[in-house]
């Protein structure tokens, strides 16, 4: 195991000093520490009323879908994930003071929260009113107590996992004065929406795009809603469904949609003609009252610029590939937190790997590469860039299109030592021929001082498409038999005209 540092040029220097020779160093998990100090501590509470109800459920979270869990009082997300979920719909029949306890079975540590209303794993602050981490039994039980919980409500609690790597099986029990229902109020309905726009991006003349959403049961949905944010490079014109539009955010209220039953909208805007080929990228969701078990489904998105970088986020991992991965020190860049830890950034901007160049105290040469074929018309390739410590100037990371360098950040730039990831924009237009071209992010740490990182990720070179309206069919106004006649009878005039003319 290796472990990546993001120590000052001081410390790093200290460390060197200690050590008179370098033999590398390993990785290790960097929890934060707000959340190593609450372990073993439980969620304050007691029971408030006597309960009359207990209802016990067990589950598993092995091989469960994926999030990046929130910090137990519901603000921010913990860099210790992503971890595996599991969630359980209830409800309870009299208001009071509610107890949510879980034991694991042993092998893992798990996390507790409890959600009102609706949960969403890309949202996890989102409802999100309290969670625990270790219960009064420590390490492998966790306990929220003594919430106060009200009647016909939708809450979900979402068993979870502390840090990566963790999962395994739970039991959980729900404790109240009132009747503790486990299941969806009102129903479950795996809703569904998709987005397309048939004919693409029209330059110059309406723009049709076809919502479709769809109601998989097992239950029948009330409340259904559908909001479509459209783009401001796009005029709203019209909607067959009843719609109703406010600038360009669309809603649509379906209302009540039975299991099994579908719904279509088509809704028109357009692109000015003297706008020429724009990106588009519109994105439609669907809600409801009900719960909701697969929420993945729940929105869709139309875009006219495709990818033409291949792994954009490096979520194919290592080895890779679609990218040429080199490193002195490590084989490769790429990097997931349970690999790497974070350093004193953030770890990746999306998903669960990204490429890390340096943050070891040596001298380190690394590259991520990429053949892209670029065509005409593109103009700009961007990525997300973090650069948390920059401990030497003449430390550097570059974007080589060729081996040519479009765009460099060293010690000196003021994008260093900030936490954060904030977008670059680099114009390739220079090399947009068609062609195929090298594409490398390449960087040199000096390692004396040490400690410099650089953290890329979602590289991005997307070309937008349109068609252009070209009317097939050219009409020719309708005329009646005295129209027709008089048309002949012009058009003879006029070629005897000039058959006189001539003859002068």
């Amino acid at each position: 195991m290796r472990i990546r540092n993001s120590l000052s040029a001081t410390a790093v220097l200290a460390l060197a000093l200690a050590s008179a020779a370098w033999a590398g160093i390993a990785r290790e998990r960097h929890a934060p520490v707000d959340e190593r100090a609450l372990k073993n501590l439980p969620t304050a509470g007691t029971h408030t009323n006597a309960p009359n109800n207990t209802v016990s459920y067990s589950n598993t979270i092995v091989s469960g879908p994926e999030w990046a869990r929130p910090f137990a009082d519901c603000t921010g997300l913990s860099g210790l994930g992503p971890v595996r979920y599991h969630v359980q719909p209830f409800y309870v029949s009299a208001a009071g003071a509610y107890d949510v306890t879980s034991v694991q079975d042993g092998s893992w540590d798990g996390y507790i929260f409890i959600y009102q209303g609706a949960f969403d794993p890309n949202n996890p602050n989102t409802n999100c009113v309290i969670g625990n981490d270790d219960g009064a039994g420590g390490i492998g039980t966790s306990e929220i107590l003594g919430e106060a919980l009200a009647p016909s409500t939708q809450y979900l609690v979402v068993m979870t996992a502390f840090e990566l790597g963790e999962e395994g099986t739970f039991t959980n029990t729900i404790t109240g004065p009132g009747t503790v229902t486990l299941g969806a109020l009102g129903g479950t309905t795996d809703l569904s929406i998709t987005k397309t726009a048939p004919d693409g991006v029209v330059i110059g003349d309406e723009t049709e795009f076809t919502l479709t959403a769809a109601n998989a049961g097992p239950d029948p949905a009330t409340a259904v809603v559908v909001s479509d944010a459209i783009p401001g490079v796009l005029s709203y014109v019209s909607n067959n469904c009843g719609a109703t539009a406010v600038g360009n955010n669309l809603t649509w209220n379906i209302g009540g949609m039975a299991s099994g039953g579908s719904a279509t909208c088509s809704v028109i805007t357009q692109l000015s003609s003297t706008a020429g080929c724009q990106a588009v990228t519109n994105t439609a969701t669907i809600s409801s009252t009900n719960f909701d078990p697969s929420t993945a489904n729940n929105s869709s998105t139309f875009a006219n610029a495709p990818e033409l970088i291949a792994d954009p986020s490096f979520e194919a991992g290592s080895p890779n590939g679609f990218w040429t991965e080199a490193s002195t020190n490590f084989g490769t860049p790429l990097c997931t937190i349970a690999d790497c830890g974070t350093g004193t950034g953030t770890g990746p901007h999306t998903g669960d790997w990204w490429s890390w160049f340096g943050g070891i105290a040596a001298a380190e040469t690394g590259s991520m590469t990429q053949s892209v074929t670029i065509p005409t018309g593109a103009t700009t390739l961007t990525f997300w860039l973090e650069a948390p410590v920059c401990a030497n100037t003449t430390d550097f990371l570059e974007l080589r299109i060729d081996g040519n360098t479009v765009w460099t950040v060293n010690g000196t730039s003021p994008l260093c030592n900030t936490v954060g990831y904030t977008q670059q924009s680099v114009n390739i237009a220079a090399y947009a021929n068609g062609a195929a071209h090298s594409i490398q992010f390449f960087s040199t740490i000096s390692g004396s001082p040490s400690g410099s990182n650089f953290f890329v990720d979602d590289v991005s070179l997307a070309v937008p498409t349109c068609t252009v309206d070209i009317p097939s069919v050219i009409e020719v106004p309708t005329l009646d038999p005295i129209g027709l006649a008089a048309l002949a009878l012009g058009l003879a005039g006029l070629g005897f005209a000039l058959l006189r003319r001539r003859a002068a």
